[in-house]
């Protein structure tokens, strides 16, 4: 890499690097934030429409729909932060727990009706992103600035 090329690389890893903390902070600490304050939704009565484990993945995706104030929503979120499973096979059993025609609890969101979840709460998983976005800001960026300072030094 020619010498004129190295101060616009380091200062792109540096931006890089607080972007990705940023957008990692955000969206991780807006699923957490709905997690949490998904504990103190009300619930109401639904029925598991379809399950399946998503063709090479650990991904369970279900659907199923329930009524609220005589209108009918559809969701399919399992519970916050629960992406990919470790293995198929815990994704088989997971997949396992609704099987279609299952009458489930759905938990929504007091005035948005169409956001829903069957567990409330937050999983240990949606730590991982906030925490990430965190490392990276707290981490990443002074270790990028440190060795911008040296770079600026050495000249």
């Amino acid at each position: 890499m020619s010498p004129a090329l190295r101060p616009l690389f380091r200062w792109l890893i540096l931006g890089i690097t607080t972007a990705a903390g940023i957008l990692y902070l955000a969206l991780g600490g807006h699923q957490l934030f709905h997690a949490h304050q998904s504990e103190s939704w009300p619930s109401t009565e639904g029925m598991i429409i379809t399950t399946e484990v998503l063709d090479g993945s650990e991904q369970v995706h279900a659907i199923y729909e329930y009524e609220v104030d005589s209108k009918t929503y559809t969701g399919d979120q399992l519970a916050f932060g629960e992406i990919a499973l470790p293995s198929p096979e815990a994704a088989r059993t997971r997949a396992a727990e609704f099987p279609a025609g299952t009458p489930v609890k759905v938990f929504h969101h007091p005035k948005k009706h169409g956001r829903s979840t069957l567990e409330t709460g937050a999983t240990k998983h949606l730590y991982q992103m906030p925490l990430t976005g965190a490392a990276l800001l707290f981490i990443g960026v002074p270790l990028a600035w440190i060795a911008l300072r040296a770079a600026e030094r050495r000249r």
